[in-house]
């Protein structure tokens, strides 16, 4: 119990660094998503051995014609018809407003004993 005398108890400042390290972590992985997709499109030809062109932005001809991706069989192809199909959700939980803001500030604290 405390004092009467002591001055309130202030809670910290929330440390900015694990929002900083979580910020970097999905910057990083964002790029290796991004990479990886460019690598396995290489690595199976995507999409000239598969019957279409696309000159500009075409992702979702890419996304349309993916289907094409599984008819091959390949771990490559379905790891590339997975990433074609998995960056609208990636976009959507990256740019969502609570990955950025970080834990609320304003928690509901226990009440005291007396």
């Amino acid at each position: 119990m405390r004092n009467a005398v002591d001055p309130p108890r202030l809670d910290p400042e929330p440390s900015r660094w694990p929002l900083l390290v979580r910020r970097i972590a999905i910057l990083v992985l964002s790029v290796a998503f991004v990479v990886s997709i460019g690598l396995l499109a290489g690595h199976v030809h995507w999409p000239d051995a598969y019957g279409y062109t696309c000159n500009g932005k075409c992702l979702v001809t890419h996304m349309l014609e993916s289907y094409r991706l599984l008819e091959g069989g390949t771990l490559p192809e379905a790891a590339l018809f997975l990433c074609l199909w998995l960056w609208p959700l990636v976009l959507g939980w990256l740019f969502s407003p609570r990955m950025w803001t970080g834990p609320a500030r304003d928690r509901i604290r226990p009440m005291g004993d007396g």
